[in-house]
């Protein structure tokens, strides 16, 4: 998992705390660009949204008047700008750094303008553009709504009437635990809670419909971070296997092009890259070792139930005199077939 800084700020460890916190305070992007680490995509058909950052006074703008100034000052919001009309268009701007299970997500939202409609709302648990829960609010009739996208076809939507002002910052919440929903706008939930069975967990974001100019601040998620099973093999494989002097996964992350060290003995090789050696084993299945001063290094391929080499495994053995290349490899064997047999598909690594 990789912190985004500035935009992001993480509160706690990964695996190593039983929550964490994420702020979408768009503090670091520039005015006119995109947030990184989110993707635009829209639900329903048409064309997907202009999501921008601009300057507004944004919420309790009261707190961040520059000195010797009585009019509000402004700071980064999320907008979503683009005023084409659609009866079936929801733009949607994903976030792409987390998939969350058990969460709370609260954001702050002003509609501004629109003809056809005047919404904003969040996204979470979502899966693409046609599998999502959504909450939104409509500033136009005065509701606030839940529901969710199977397949590209929307349920009845659940909520109550409520007014919500054009032009004026307000919150929308929801505190997502199993498969109970508690949904709450400005403080005031929309009934007990909402059951739903569809997805177990997903991606977060934010939402608009059609022709809705929308603005978005402090958007946060409390989670529960979860360990990658890559990870969850690390600990497993030694246990198992003690003695091993270090043990290491590299694979090519999903969107990315080279390979990197996924998970490791060592909490500090995350993140880094695999280097030649991981990518010839990748694309050809070969084996590599090499010798060092009282250890010696195995990587080898791991495979996925067709037999397509998915990962790579470092395997890092204590060496005594004598010991030659066969030996060495029938030592980490063992070990490599315990990893890989938990391992159906590429995809499993990262889950």
């Amino acid at each position: 998992m990789k912190w985004l800084y500035c935009m992001v700020a993480v509160a706690g460890m990964f695996c190593t705390v039983t929550a964490a916190e994420l702020k979408f305070d768009f503090a670091g992007s520039l005015v006119g660009d995109t947030p990184k680490g989110f993707r635009s995509l829209v639900v329903g058909q048409g064309a997907p949204g202009q999501w921008q950052i601009v300057r507004d006074a944004g919420p309790d703008a009261e707190k961040i008047l520059p000195p010797g100034t009585t009019a509000p000052g402004t700071r980064p919001v999320l907008a979503q700008l683009s005023s084409v009309a659609g009866e079936e268009r929801f733009p949607v701007l994903l976030y792409d750094g987390e998939t969350f299970e058990d969460f709370t997500f609260r954001v702050r939202f002003k509609v501004v303008g629109g003809k056809a409609e005047q919404m904003a709302g969040i996204v979470f648990r979502a899966q693409d553009e046609k599998n999502l829960y959504v909450l939104r609010a409509n500033a136009k009739d005065g509701n606030v709504r839940f529901y969710a996208v199977v397949d590209g076809r929307r349920t009845p939507p659940v909520g109550n009437n409520m007014p919500v002002a054009l032009n004026q910052w307000h919150e929308l919440k929801v505190e997502a635990k199993g498969n109970r929903f508690i949904c709450s706008f400005n403080g005031q939930p929309l009934g007990n809670f909402i059951t739903d069975n569809t997805f177990k967990s997903g991606k977060v974001g934010f939402w608009t419909m059609s022709d809705s100019i929308s603005y978005f601040a402090d958007a946060v998620v409390i989670y529960s971070p979860r360990e990658a099973l890559a990870e969850v093999i690390i600990k497993d494989t030694m246990k198992k296997y003690p003695r091993l002097l270090g043990l290491q996964i590299c694979a090519t992350p999903p969107g990315q092009q080279e390979p990197q060290v996924i998970a490791s003995t060592d909490p500090k090789e995350r993140g880094q890259p695999g280097g030649k050696t991981v990518a010839d084993i990748l694309a050809r299945g070969t084996i590599y070792h090499q010798w060092g001063k009282g250890d010696a290094t195995v990587y080898m391929p791991m495979r996925d139930r067709n037999g397509d080499v998915v990962a790579v495994a470092r395997v890092v053995l204590d060496s005594f005199w004598g010991q030659t290349e066969k030996n060495l490899i029938a030592r980490a064997l063992p070990v490599v077939k315990y990893m890989q047999a938990r391992i159906h598909s590429q995809k499993d690594l990262f889950e």
